[in-house]
């Protein structure tokens, strides 16, 4: 089998665990993040501005922006709470003593969690893209994070180069 050849040469299998995270929906920090860290399985977590509400354009005691995916799928978002609009005005705080948007504090606080080796970010628009490459501008890769050469080549200040085969389209 794949699995007993790729034992004899010596090559460890990789696995991933791809779990919801974000400064909302904190409930794999406890256990299956640690957990992932100690096996050496690599997170790449989703839903990490949790359907925008880490983006800044939703505020206590206003209405929902004509196009955000409240006003166009209620259904899917978590409900707003007292605690919801807690952790939203926290999160704009924290960024604002940063110096960074909303959407580039709550995707570092998710990078910086144990074991995230990266991330899935959905956007609707071409400069989400760039917002959300600011999270990582200028960064240095976390300690654990071993790169390949060719891993090397394709990161520039931190930032995946949008040259590389394997972005093309974006």
């Amino acid at each position: 089998s794949g699995a007993s050849a790729r034992a004899d040469e010596g090559v460890r299998a990789r696995a991933l665990c791809q779990p919801a995270l974000s400064m909302l929906n904190t409930g794999a920090l406890e256990e299956l993040l640690p957990l992932c860290e100690k096996e050496g399985v690599g997170v790449v977590p989703y839903q990490l501005l949790q359907g925008g509400m880490l983006t800044g354009k939703y505020r206590r005691g206003q209405e929902a922006p004509a196009g955000s995916r409240l006003a166009e799928k209620p259904e899917w978002m978590k409900p707003f709470t007292d605690e919801t609009y807690d952790v939203i005005e926290r999160c704009a705080a924290e960024a604002a003593a940063e110096g960074v948007t909303m959407t580039q504090h709550a995707l570092r606080w998710a990078l910086a969690q144990p074991g995230v080796v990266s991330a899935l970010v959905g956007v609707k628009r071409e400069e989400q893209i760039d917002e959300a490459a600011g999270a990582v501008r200028g960064r240095r890769p976390k300690k654990n994070a071993a790169r390949t050469g060719a891993q090397k080549e394709s990161v520039r200040d931190g930032v995946f180069d949008r040259q590389h085969p394997l972005a093309r389209g974006l």
